[in-house]
């Protein structure tokens, strides 16, 4: 799984295909969850937030979680 971030847009690859591409757009609510601030917070700095959806029975783990800058050429 790869996730490309290039300003406020996210692109998630997997195996070499685009599966999701989203771009973070200030001042929207995140419908149905109540206690998430909204996309202004969400900016070009700060922590990185891996996702889990949340339910009890989901459990979530990672391993060789890699963050590096991609050049512009």
């Amino acid at each position: 799984l790869e996730i490309r971030v290039v300003g406020q847009t996210y692109t998630v690859i997997r195996n070499g295909v685009v599966i999701n591409e989203y771009e973070n757009v200030p001042g929207v609510e995140f419908e149905g969850r109540p206690n998430d601030p909204d996309s202004s917070s969400r900016g070009l700095t700060g922590y990185i937030g891996l996702q889990a959806h949340g339910a009890d029975q989901d459990v979530v783990s990672f391993r060789n979680i890699r963050i590096r800058e991609l050049c512009d050429s």
